[in-house]
């Protein structure tokens, strides 16, 4: 069963949620330390000597400014997702099914509602941890150093569950993206998901054959 299990290395969702948020209080710390009084006062002495150093200064300030309201927009939007991962992470796999759906529509409002990660590459990467969790959750319900030891008729079963799940995912995520714009109010400019669904499904979907070639050998 190493075809299944090996060679997977699965980063935990958790890592992107807790990024962005230490993202964002980095960035709230440095940004407060910047607009201290003994830092202010600063400035002002630099601007009255003229120093060639205060272009750079608030070229900085901007800088942090910006990046600072792209994390808070980033953590804001991405805060919704962490209940609905953490259902697909609790849950028996075989249970998974029903919270597909409810998690794309969140990633679809993320998609239209945040300003900063309405980006085609943000969006990819996001849905690519969506299925290495799915890929993960897979692995602890197949169990695959006792799958082919176990009964004939159980194994086949958990493996024929797992690829309809993770087949529906997949069919969810068409749904979303033919779906995507009616997340839209009229008059909005509509921005379609038009990357290859490659670029998601890459891993899941070797993981689909592996399991695909698991399954016949079991019917053998």
């Amino acid at each position: 069963m190493d075809g299944v299990g090996g060679q997977l290395m699965l980063p935990q969702h958790g890592l992107v949620m807790c990024l962005g948020c230490c993202r964002c209080d980095d960035l709230e710390c440095i940004y407060n330390q910047l607009k201290m009084r003994k830092v202010r006062n600063m400035m002002e002495v630099l601007e009255r000597v003229e120093s060639s150093y205060v272009p750079a200064f608030k070229a900085m300030l901007m800088d942090v400014e910006a990046a600072l309201t792209e994390a808070q927009d980033i953590h804001l939007h991405l805060t919704p997702l962490k209940r609905h991962l953490e259902d697909i992470e609790t849950v028996e796999f075989s249970e998974v099914k029903p919270f597909l759906v409810p998690l794309l529509h969140v990633v679809c409002l993320v998609w239209v509602t945040s300003k900063h990660y309405s980006v085609p590459m943000r969006i990819v990467v996001l849905l690519q941890e969506i299925c290495n969790l799915l890929i993960q959750q897979a692995l602890v319900y197949l169990s695959p150093e006792d799958l082919l030891k176990g009964e004939m008729e159980e194994s086949l079963g958990k493996v024929q569950m797992v690829l309809g799940i993770l087949n529906a995912f997949k069919g969810a995520f068409e749904e979303r993206k033919e779906k995507l714009h009616t997340y839209y109010e009229p008059g909005q400019e509509v921005r379609e998901w038009d990357f290859h669904a490659m670029m998601v499904f890459a891993r899941l979907d070797n993981f689909l054959k592996r399991l695909e070639v698991v399954e016949v050998r079991l019917w053998s």
